[in-house]
């Protein structure tokens, strides 16, 4: 590769032209560097190191860019200095020279700067000895057979030295009486003409599972999710038509989320999954009485495409040409229906826009009392009875009592519900009393409590009322023991059951 001058105001380069040399580690050597390895000597320690890699002879070094580390200096003065730079007093280690099979570098992670770190069996190879049998033997370099033999038993001692201290990133350090003992019982093995034994090392593959260590990789090899392998979904599809209509429904909506809103739910909740068999954790399934249609961004294209099956049609939202989500679908398309969805899953601000939407082509959104799809879900999980645990102040930081102070003071600052016609002062009945929460991490962040309902999340289902008085929270029995109930009576929180959160705000208990 030739590079035109450049103009530079540094005036670094002097030629017309600038020949540009790339090296890499395939180069060959003319010939071995000596000093590969070296021990240096201190009193009672011995200690092994890299000696400088470039002081063996290269067909040519990489000082000719014209920019960088020896720019404008002349390639003799620079040799010259790292000649000087190395130790007075050095013990040369016999070089390993590699079987008669030509070496073979295989997928190895290592860095250009540490290519003496043996990472496999096939790249146990210094960076001195990558070299074809036939440029040994052109070199006078190749060793006869009894000779190798015979200095085998300290070739293995000095290179699985080198192993053990350049396996702890490289540092130089003194070598163990438990690892001396290895390293010469495996030098005995060697010289009776057998290989030198190697450490196994474990390769990580490429696939997305070997970013997972310890118990995580555990637990997503032995999750058990049993909605994963349901099969064909035209029986469901037609148990779901058949309370459509006892329903008077044209559509009905499965959203991916929990009656929290949760975007991870718990495997009760997978309804989606349910009645689509599809597993990503966003999307949304719409099914009328003769087509279904499920809703998913780029995410999950690929993944809808291998999971679904003939039964359902892919709409990319987001997509070129495609609508951005499940509500502009709708208010384009429907006309003179009725679409049901729980009305748990859908919260207030969508459910108010799509209803002003719609009502223009005499369509409404229908609310069930029970949910579709768990009337037609066999054998549908139970909901976890995993016991909440209290996270201690080390961790959180701050303590439940202050969060609810700083909560209710908010709530005080809150305008009241004035119309904006009306001038007269606002009445008990239009200030605000309280808040209700039903995010499942603001719940464990407020109370300082931590649960294990929904995998690798560590919350708990719960709704929590807090007024400016007192406090509410809708949780299951089963989850409460003694230290944990007298930790909510502590901060002034009654504890009610999960299910009647429903009564709490129809009868409007809170005042």
């Amino acid at each position: 590769m030739i590079r035109q001058p450049l103009h530079s105001p540094t005036d670094t380069l002097k030629d017309d032209t600038d020949a540009l040399t790339f090296h890499t580690d395939t180069e060959q050597y003319d010939d071995i560097p000596e000093n590969l390895f070296v021990t240096n000597t201190t009193g009672n320690n011995t200690k092994v190191a890299r000696s400088n890699a470039m002081t063996g002879t290269k067909k040519s070094l990489g000082f000719k860019l014209g920019y960088g580390w020896g720019a404008g200096r002349k390639q003799k003065e620079v040799e010259a200095e790292l000649e000087e730079e190395q130790p007075s007093q050095i013990q040369t280690l016999p070089v390993y020279l590699p079987p008669t099979s030509p070496p073979t570098r295989s997928n190895t992670m290592s860095s250009q700067g540490s290519k003496a770190t043996y990472n496999s069996h096939d790249t146990h190879r210094s960076q001195g000895t990558h070299k074809s049998q036939d440029t040994h033997k052109s070199q006078g370099t190749q060793r006869s057979q009894e000779s190798h033999k015979t200095n085998l038993s300290h070739q293995s001692q000095g290179l699985r030295a080198v192993q053990d201290s350049l396996k702890r990133n490289d540092s130089q350090r003194s070598y163990a009486s438990a690892s001396t003992q290895k390293t010469a019982a495996s030098a005995a093995t060697a010289g009776s003409g057998n290989p030198i034994p190697t450490r196994p090392r474990h390769r990580h593959s490429n696939e997305s599972q070997s970013t997972l260590v310890g118990s995580a990789y555990e637990r997503k090899l032995n999750e058990v999710d049993s909605i994963k392998d349901e099969g064909d979904t035209n029986e469901k599809l037609s148990d779901l038509r058949r309370n459509m209509v006892s329903q008077s429904l044209d559509y009905y909506v499965v959203p991916s989320e929990d009656a929290h809103g949760s975007e991870y739910v718990a495997e009760s909740d997978q309804r989606r999954q349910y009645i689509t068999a599809f597993f990503g954790s966003v999307g949304t399934a719409i099914v009328t009485m003769n087509d279904a249609y499920f809703f998913t961004d780029s995410r999950y294209w690929l993944q809808a495409r291998q999971q679904l099956d003939q039964n359902w049609r892919l709409i990319k939202a987001g997509d070129v040409g495609q609508p951005k989500d499940w509500i502009e679908w709708l208010i384009d398309r429907v006309k003179d229906a009725k679409i049901g969805i729980d009305a748990r899953m859908i919260s207030h601000e969508k459910a108010t826009l799509l209803n002003n939407e719609i009502v223009r082509s005499n369509s409404k959104l229908v609310y069930p009392p029970q949910n579709l799809v768990d009337l037609i879900w066999k054998d549908k999980p139970l909901k976890s009875k995993a016991p909440i645990f209290f996270q201690p102040i080390e961790f959180t930081g701050v303590s439940a009592a202050t969060k609810l102070f700083k909560l209710r003071e908010w709530v005080k600052q809150q305008p009241p519900s004035i119309p904006s016609y009306s001038k007269a002062p606002a009445t008990p009945a239009q200030i605000q009393v309280g808040t209700l929460i039903t995010h499942l991490a603001s719940i464990a962040y407020l109370l300082n409590l931590r649960g294990s309902d929904i995998p690798h999340n560590p919350l708990f289902h719960a709704f929590l009322f807090v007024g400016l008085e007192n406090a509410t929270i809708f949780l299951d029995a089963s989850k409460v023991n003694d230290e944990m109930s007298d930790y909510l009576k502590s901060l002034g929180v009654e504890r009610r059951e999960y299910t009647d959160l429903w009564t709490f705000l129809r009868r409007r208990e809170w005042g």
